[in-house]
């Protein structure tokens, strides 16, 4: 049986208010281009806040960030979790950190500069930092409901 991870080409999109994530990427390929994530806030649990979360659970997750604007994310523009990350000509304006990475047991998360990247706030006129802050991995993915 060959297994072949699912994929998400996100272009041209604006996703503003979302509550947890605003994209999350769970053991898949994605690319996410010309977007404006904006005023992710946590669940009514407390749970995040993150405007891309990327994560590795028993498997491989992959993305590639780019012409995107990330801005006042509760808690960070990118969460990496044992993954591995590539960001070109991204602003990421206004959250409580930037970027998050993490290892996920034996596994290292990966971040890859393509260039042009720019961090801050109010205005994005700085350096983008990584940190691993200690952030858990999310318990689990809720699954989306068939119910109207």
């Amino acid at each position: 049986v060959l297994q072949v991870p699912a994929s998400l080409s996100l272009f041209g999109s604006r996703i503003i208010g979302s509550r947890g994530s605003g994209v999350q990427v769970f053991n898949a390929d994605a690319a996410i281009e010309g977007c404006q994530i904006a005023q992710t806030t946590p669940t009514e649990q407390n749970q995040a806040g993150d405007g891309v979360v990327v994560w590795a659970r028993d498997g491989t997750a992959t993305a590639t960030i780019s012409a995107t604007r990330i801005e006042n994310s509760t808690r960070s523009a990118i969460a990496n979790f044992g993954a591995r990350v590539a960001l070109g000509d991204v602003e990421l304006v206004c959250q409580a950190l930037d970027i998050d990475g993490e290892n996920v047991g034996d596994v290292d998360f990966v971040f890859e500069e393509l260039g042009d990247n720019r961090c801050g706030c109010p205005a994005p006129d700085d350096r983008c930092r990584v940190v691993s802050s200690g952030f858990s991995l999310p318990d689990s993915v809720t699954p989306l409901s068939d119910d109207p």
